[in-house]
């Protein structure tokens, strides 16, 4: 029997996820009355774990 372990999510997934959670934030802030001041700015990043991702 064989250990199978899940590959890390690629780049352009992590990226996707990324701005899906942007997207999210965007809409809690327009339900909550912001929507006059909301800026979105996207940023690629790069990373394999939390702290990789925050550096770049």
């Amino acid at each position: 029997m064989s250990n199978h372990f899940p590959h890390p999510p690629s780049a352009s997934r992590r990226r996707a996820i990324l701005h899906g959670a942007a997207m999210a934030l965007a809409l809690i802030a327009l339900d909550a009355g912001a929507a006059q001041d909301l800026t979105i700015t996207y940023y690629d990043v790069q990373g394999g774990n939390l702290q990789e991702l925050r550096a770049s």
